[in-house]
């Protein structure tokens, strides 16, 4: 069963970075930045104190969505989500390892659940929400009430919302989803103007010209992840779906027709020996093999998608964090 399940969460687990202020993207910065603070656990250290301590259970509440916030120059954490018989707001104090409610209700949402979609501006003191959908909630830490902006075009379509804030600019990054039909890369970045309230779309280089030439290589490379996500997704279920895990006559010849189709997409070329891996594999009825060959084919086409496309892939339940000192947005893992 762990064979089955584990390379599902090996797709997204890279790191990038998003410039405050400009429309630059790079990869590879926190993946150092975790190595790092794995040390101590990877070199068998034996930790000075237990590294976990439970404080309570059940005492805020039944709620899904909920999100922890810090709050800069606060010695108190927030804890923002709708929960059944118990407030909407909720702060926590480490020293005395106590909850106070901070505002019984929350926003006029029909469902609110702002997980990976909260993010607090200290000096306006405000906590702003995205709940998956286009509408912008904001808390006021001073006041203590709700508000909530109209319905923002830029951020219509958009599924598995990420929030941060840089306070120094004055700006919220929302990342999500995109999945159009020439969506480059599937993200969209759209950056909200805190004094302004309007919200305004990043428009990431494409590294593509406007005459088509150029572009085709980049959506030509999406389409041929997903022909080969969908294979990789028929082989897994040929495979499952048969105890001896060798597939059915028309399973085979149903799978090898897809993999030849794929091998004719345009960007194919590129992985040749990938694409005839699995074809063999499937031709000698090892299902797992061959799956386990389209899912490497997959991943090194999304790596190819994403050198060319200059955004990240789509992802869900992948934090966006913002780092003061370096004034990047990092996002980091997720899966798809």
């Amino acid at each position: 069963m762990l064979e089955r399940n584990a390379s599902r969460w090996r797709g997204a687990l890279a790191s990038f970075v998003f410039v405050s202020g400009r429309s630059a993207l790079a990869a590879a910065v926190l993946a150092a930045i975790a190595v790092l603070a794995a040390l101590p656990v990877l070199s068998g250290a034996e930790p000075r104190s237990p590294p976990w301590t439970r404080v309570d259970e059940g005492a805020t509440g039944e709620r899904t969505g909920a999100v922890l916030l810090r709050v800069p120059g606060s010695d108190r954490l927030l804890l923002v989500g709708a929960a059944e018989g118990a407030p909407c707001v909720q702060a926590f104090d480490p020293e005395s390892r106590a909850w106070s409610s901070v505002s019984a209700a929350g926003p006029a949402a029909e469902r609110f659940q702002p997980y990976y979609q909260a993010a607090c501006d200290p000096s306006a003191r405000t906590v702003y929400c995205l709940s998956g959908g286009s509408v912008l909630h904001a808390f006021s830490l001073a006041e203590g009430t709700w508000s909530s902006s109209p319905p923002a075009a830029e951020l219509d379509g958009l599924s598995w919302h990420a929030l941060a804030c840089d306070p120094r600019r004055g700006k919220l990054v929302a990342i999500g989803a995109d999945k159009k039909a020439g969506a480059i890369g599937w993200t969209r970045t759209v950056v909200y103007d805190i004094a302004t309230g309007k919200w305004s779309r990043l428009e990431v280089e494409q590294r593509e010209s406007d005459d088509g030439g150029a572009r085709r290589p980049c959506r030509e490379l999406e389409a041929l992840g997903e022909a080969a996500a969908d294979l990789a997704g028929r082989i897994r279920l040929a495979w499952f779906r048969d105890p001896e895990g060798a597939g059915t006559d028309e399973e085979i010849r149903s799978l090898a027709a897809r993999a030849e189709s794929l091998s004719r997409l345009p960007p194919a070329g590129g992985f040749r020996a990938q694409v005839e891996s699995v074809a063999e594999l499937l031709g000698k009825r090892r299902l797992l093999g061959a799956l386990r060959a389209a899912r490497d084919l997959s991943r090194s086409i999304e790596d190819a998608a994403e050198a060319a496309c200059g955004v990240p892939r789509s992802r869900r339940n992948s934090p966006l964090a913002f780092d003061e000192a370096s004034g990047l947005f990092v996002l980091f893992g997720g899966d798809h």
